[in-house]
């Protein structure tokens, strides 16, 4: 309740309603019928985790409903579930009345939210997208699937699948502080091209692991409802969290390689060591490859977490006194986008790849460097087909970096040189 209190949009006023206990389907009335004074209930997530309200119908003209007397949401058109209701108490008050009651059954749709009360039609339903969470904890030896379905409404979609989620986690485990959690999910969607994007991703909270989480499912979905492009279907959401008790994570004590001095193309091998939270140090061998356009001299390498963000390639073009071209992120399509998030870096990968160099102390340092890059392209190209290119490169090749999965999250960030001959 707390999460959904921070996360939902400024006005928004539903509340969790008590239902069927988990896994158990909420049965549909198709040949429902309702009459004035009737309880009434409209939901916009529904199943092992209900969110919605309870209401008085005020009229019914065949299969159209008039209820509540007040808004739900004032969100005019809508797309949301209508429910029976049945209460369950009431409790008196000097100025009006609280009534206690729970949805049940769906039996139509609500597609009106005015001022004056809430419409909506019997024996029809609204779209929606189902979602399936699967979380195990180790620590107590448990695990559980829910499932649930989500009014298809882009304002609210993002933050309630976060929240179902981090329900779920909730609901099994008895603590989600001072917690690891491995998490997957798979958003089947025509947003990108292959039908589904999936991401995956390990983190560690001493105060609530579950809404760390969560943050990269809410950007994913929340990229796709706001494709500026055209209207992105959702088909289903399927995710999965393993939660561990306790602190796994590590950091990066020293990466010494194999050798110093190499050439464009070559492959080092560092020796890699981490000391884990409260345990003894581990040893890992960690191969790079040197790009086969690395311009002769020093190479600066940075030896990283993966959620450690690398230095803005134009931050480094500003400190080599290059024009800056315009922001290209505004004009990436959503599927670019997702391919981006879906490139990042796992908070459990160690990530070798090349780092900031000093900025030049002169203009004849600046312009030694130009040279030996230009150089290092030059006979990169002579290895390879003939294309088109950039001052910034192949906007599709990702960085020349290596990338190694360890089972902690690595909370630091060492540097290494190699020298670089021709």
């Amino acid at each position: 309740l707390r999460y959904l209190e921070n996360n939902m949009p400024a006005g928004s006023t539903f509340l969790p309603l008590g239902t069927v206990s988990a896994n158990t389907p909420l049965p549909t009335r198709y040949d429902a019928a309702l009459a004035g004074g009737q309880p009434v209930g409209v939901a916009i997530v529904y199943g092992d985790f209900s969110i919605g309200a309870t209401g008085t119908v005020t009229a019914v003209d065949g299969k159209k409903v008039l209820a509540f007397g007040h808004s739900f949401m004032h969100k005019g058109n809508v797309n949301y579930f209508m429910t029976d209701a049945n209460v369950v108490g009431t409790i008196a008050g000097q100025s009006n009345g609280v009534k206690i009651a729970n949805i049940g059954s769906v039996i139509g749709r609500i597609n009106q939210d005015r001022e004056t009360g809430v419409a909506g039609i019997l024996g029809t339903f609204p779209t929606a997208v189902p979602i399936r969470i699967h979380v195990k904890d180790d620590a107590l030896g448990t695990e559980e699937t829910f499932g649930a379905q989500i009014a298809y409404d882009e304002d609210f979609l993002p933050v309630l699948s976060g929240s179902i989620a981090y329900a779920a986690m909730s609901r099994v485990s008895d603590s989600l502080g001072s917690s690891t959690a491995r998490i997957r999910f798979a958003i089947r969607t025509n947003a990108v091209d292959s039908g589904v994007f999936e991401r995956r991703n390990m983190y560690y909270s001493a105060a609530d692991v579950g809404q760390v989480a969560v943050t990269e499912l809410l950007q994913a979905m929340n990229m796709i409802v706001t494709n500026p492009q055209e209207e992105s279907d959702i088909l289903d959401l399927d995710v999965d969290v393993e939660l561990t008790g306790g602190r796994q994570t590590a950091v990066l004590v020293s990466a010494v390689p194999d050798k110093l001095v190499v050439k464009p193309g070559d492959t080092v091998t560092f020796k890699t060591k981490i000391r884990p939270y409260r345990k003894p140090e581990e040893t890992l061998s960690i191969p790079y490859r040197v790009p086969k356009a690395q311009p002769a001299g020093t190479l600066n390498l940075d030896i990283r977490g993966g959620g450690f963000v690398p230095v803005n390639p134009l931050a480094l073009l500003a400190q080599a006194g290059l024009e800056i071209p315009d922001d290209e992120e505004k004009f990436k399509s959503t599927a670019e986008k997702l391919d981006d998030l879906a490139a990042q870096g796992q908070n459990n990968e160690i990530i070798i790849a090349p780092g900031a160099a000093p900025a030049p102390s002169s203009e004849k340092e600046m312009k030694k460097r130009m040279r030996a890059a230009a150089k290092a392209s030059a006979r990169a190209a002579e290895r390879e087909e003939p294309k088109r290119v950039t001052l910034l490169g192949d906007p599709k090749k990702k960085d020349e970096r290596e990338k190694f999965y360890a089972p902690y999250v690595i909370e630091n960030v060492i540097h290494a040189t190699l020298k670089v001959e021709e």
